[in-house]
């Protein structure tokens, strides 16, 4: 890529050299900045004298979700919009959690805004004083800056204070249409890998739906299951209620808070900290004193169960046998099998089939709020064959899925490359450590 001719020292260690004609000052200088409300005004029901209360929550991906924004009076509306008034073309940025990430205002729909930045681009092209916000160059800031605690904030004064490149009006549009441009094509690209992604998990699914519901065999005689959600089964196969397979009846975990992380303690396992391989996190390690946690230890092999909320029927094999063991929360319930009769690891995948999944949403549809008790999984009703075919199942999906998940990790490196790059290009045409002409 092309350079500019000339360059000089910044003076700012983080950023080194930069275009000879381009200088370096605090925002507040060029570009106005303010934030919403710093109190929390009356909710009420949406209505025509009613508007949006944008807050950094409803702020990600480059987009304003309304949807989960609350609604204030007109009152209200009013008396904030004195201190920031949001128009059409202003830049916004979350303040609170995730910092950064901003978002180009593109409605004219009246809203206001709390715990929000708002930037009135002033001298600036508005699209690049977008992408400076979202390059490294900012991050670096905003992490230098921000106030930690239990979750991150940055100040207005430190937005105020933000080192930022001045370059003719001109430059930036320039940078801006040319950044528009390579990171539609870098996007369009994370897309067909982000579709390559779905279409993998929907075949790993299908083959482990296929294996647990119809056996290996396709010349095998088949038989009505009288299930709705299953179908035809082998002939040979039983029917079985999850609690006819039980070892032990099922169990609720510990209801103790998850707030030490003593690794000679046994850990204290909660859904969070499961991920979507079915492994255990590193990074969400909590644990629980053994007094408390010693009617909820688990044994190799045990199955947990989500019970309620988002992850509602989400499963996890417990495989580690974890030097100090390890107990389980209360928003998981513990299926503990018989081992000379069935499988654990079959009985897992079965929990990932679209039958098990059928069957979650048919015993959630009227619910308001999502949950499956020890009751209702008790009654689950699965399509079981004698224990050695269970293990050549399970042997045969352990190497199908070990090759879907494969393809999975290649195709989620090649995103992650396409980020990176994303990020460098946005960082290096916003720095002028490259030159962007309008050819």
């Amino acid at each position: 890529m092309n350079r500019y001719e000339r360059y000089k020292d910044s003076g700012i260690p983080w950023l080194g050299e930069v275009p000879e004609h381009w200088d370096t000052m605090s925002l507040k200088y060029i570009c106005d900045v303010r934030d919403g409300t710093h109190d929390t005004p009356q909710y009420i029901y949406e209505s025509d004298n009613s508007y949006p209360l944008v807050t950094s929550k409803d702020i990600s991906n480059g987009n304003i979700n309304f949807e989960s924004a609350k609604f204030i009076s007109e009152e209200d509306y009013l008396n904030i919009s004195k201190r920031s008034n949001v128009n059409f073309g202003d830049l916004l940025m979350p303040m609170i959690g995730t910092v950064g990430g901003s978002v180009l205002v593109e409605t004219y729909r009246k809203f206001t805004i709390k715990n929000v930045a708002l930037f009135k681009a002033g001298q600036f092209c508005a699209k690049w004083l977008k992408y400076f916000l979202d390059s490294e160059l900012s991050k670096i800031q905003f992490e230098l800056e921000k106030n930690g605690g239990v979750q991150d904030f940055v100040g207005l004064t430190t937005l105020r204070n933000l080192i930022i490149l001045k370059l003719p009006l001109k430059e930036q549009t320039t940078i801006a249409h040319y950044l528009d441009t390579k990171l539609g094509e870098i996007d369009a690209l994370i897309d067909k890998q982000q579709t390559l992604i779905e279409k993998l998990a929907e075949q790993r699914t299908a083959v482990i739906t296929h294996a647990v519901t119809k056996g290996l065999n396709p010349a095998a005689p088949m038989k009505k299951s009288g299930v709705e959600w299953l179908g035809d089964v082998p002939a040979h196969w039983d029917v079985k209620r999850l609690k006819f397979m039980l070892s032990e009846k099922l169990k609720y975990g510990a209801n103790e808070s998850a707030e030490s992380d003593d690794p000679e303690q046994p850990r204290y396992i909660r859904i969070t900290d499961i991920d979507e391989q079915g492994n255990l996190k590193d990074d969400t390690f909590k644990s629980l004193e053994f007094e408390k946690a010693k009617d909820y230890l688990l044994n190799v092999n045990d199955i947990l169960l989500a019970r309620s909320g988002a992850t509602v029927g989400k499963s996890y094999l417990y495989k580690e046998n974890l030097k100090n063991f390890a107990c389980y929360a209360g928003y998981l319930i513990r299926a503990r099998l018989e081992q000379k009769k069935f499988n654990a690891n079959f009985v897992n995948y079965y929990f990932q089939s679209t039958s098990y999944w059928d069957w979650i949403k048919s015993v959630n549809i009227q619910a308001t709020i999502q949950n499956v008790s020890a009751e209702k999984y008790n009654d689950f009703l699965l399509s079981i064959p004698d224990l050695q075919e269970q293990n050549s199942i399970t042997d045969y999906l352990d190497q199908e899925t070990a090759k879907i998940d494969r393809l999975c990790e290649t195709v989620n490196q090649t995103i992650g490359r396409l980020k990176e790059y994303r990020t460098v290009l946005i960082t290096q045409a916003v720095t002028g450590k490259i030159k962007v002409t309008d050819e």
